[in-house]
């Protein structure tokens, strides 16, 4: 979670690289291209979207099952989600492609001028913690909590499942869609998870199990490629560099 004077810092960096040094405008003109790139990467940054998606964009994601009946249309009636409280529950082992998924919804929200968190709910849990000790944290926690858009991924790595029963609870009786990513089944959420929080998944939120191979894989390979790496990036003990 982002504090304010960090998603200041960053403002100020980036202003200074993309918007000062514009060679369209020199940052005078409020509608170059520059000033937009700039809101959405510090309306990401804020917002905690991990930074390697920052550039997932819908076009340039592969295929998953459900991806263009489900995914596609939700980003494109995100007024209607938001108005309804409806959600995507993501279920895959790691590397199916969850978080990506989570943070292209993301981003097509901040380009549409929604607000938008992103969380991973051993995160949740830790801010509420520390929140009870500082005040500041509990505010700003409480006012991202307050988005649009709130993403809580890796449900089910938290230790105390009731901090996720309320979250979901408290979004759902104000219709606020919230965007799940979780490598549990269906089966294991019902174990985990109270009966009114399976109530709402049920009824609000459309679940799409990623069946893909592991992502991390062709990654790896992409590597290897870029780094000229023979015969793949060496496993277990590295060779001794002379």
């Amino acid at each position: 979670m982002r504090s304010e004077v960090e998603v200041l810092e960053f403002e100020r960096e980036t202003r200074l690289v993309l918007v000062n040094n514009c060679r369209r405008c020199d940052g005078s003109d409020a509608y170059c291209e520059c000033h937009k790139r700039c809101n959405l990467l510090v309306r990401l940054y804020e917002a905690g979207v991990p930074r390697e998606f920052w550039e997932v964009i819908p076009e340039n994601i592969r295929s998953f099952a459900g991806y263009r009946e489900r995914v596609l249309p939700y980003m494109g009636r995100l007024k209607r989600a938001l108005r309804s409280g409806y959600g995507l529950c993501f279920t895959g082992r790691p590397g199916s492609g969850k978080t990506m998924l989570l943070s292209a919804v993301l981003r097509r929200a901040v380009e549409r001028g929604r607000t938008t968190c992103y969380l991973r709910a051993s995160e949740l849990e830790k801010h509420i913690r520390d929140g009870w000790k500082e005040p500041a944290i509990a505010r700003r926690l409480d006012w991202l909590l307050t988005s649009d858009f709130v993403a809580l991924d890796d449900l089910g790595t938290e230790q105390y499942p009731q901090y996720v029963d309320e979250l979901l609870k408290n979004r759902g009786s104000e219709l606020s869609p919230t965007l799940l990513g979780t490598r549990l089944g269906l089966s294991e959420l019902g174990q985990r998870y109270s009966d009114s929080t399976m109530s709402v998944l049920s009824g609000r939120y459309a679940i799409l199990a990623l069946q893909t191979r592991d992502g991390r894989v062709n990654e790896h390979k992409t590597m290897d490629k870029a780094m000229g790496y023979v015969g793949g990036t060496p496993q277990g003990k590295g060779r001794r560099v002379k």
